[in-house]
């Protein structure tokens, strides 16, 4: 994601997701930012959410919240671009359910038997 947050030095940006219909839970949270330009940001969720509730989960939703405050300086304030999310997969030398270039496999139900 890229953004860029010109806000005062009290007021908060912050990213949450929600999986399904739960709860709202923080992914980040940025304080009294003065950019000059576009900055970009990773947030991997599955750290944050859980890789358990990430595969038990059908819809993931994203609210991105700016708490300004009442005394607060006229400023830009949040510009958000080029929101992206990936799959980077597991290490080296795990098991998926795809073939071997990589590709997930549609409709595909697997187990791994040891």
């Amino acid at each position: 994601m890229q953004h860029w947050l010109n806000v005062d030095n009290t007021d908060v940006a912050t990213i949450y997701a929600q999986l399904d219909t739960g709860q709202w839970q923080e992914l980040t949270s940025f304080v009294g930012r003065n950019d000059s330009n576009w900055s970009a940001i990773d947030i991997p969720i599955d750290d944050k959410l859980g890789i358990g509730s990430l595969k038990n989960s059908t819809t993931i939703s994203f609210r991105f919240d700016l708490n300004i405050s009442v005394q607060s300086q006229e400023r830009p304030g949040w510009f958000i671009d080029a929101l992206n999310m990936t799959n980077s997969g597991e290490p080296t030398n795990s098991w998926f359910h795809g073939n071997l270039n990589g590709a997930y496999a549609p409709n595909l139900n697997s187990a791994m038997v040891i």
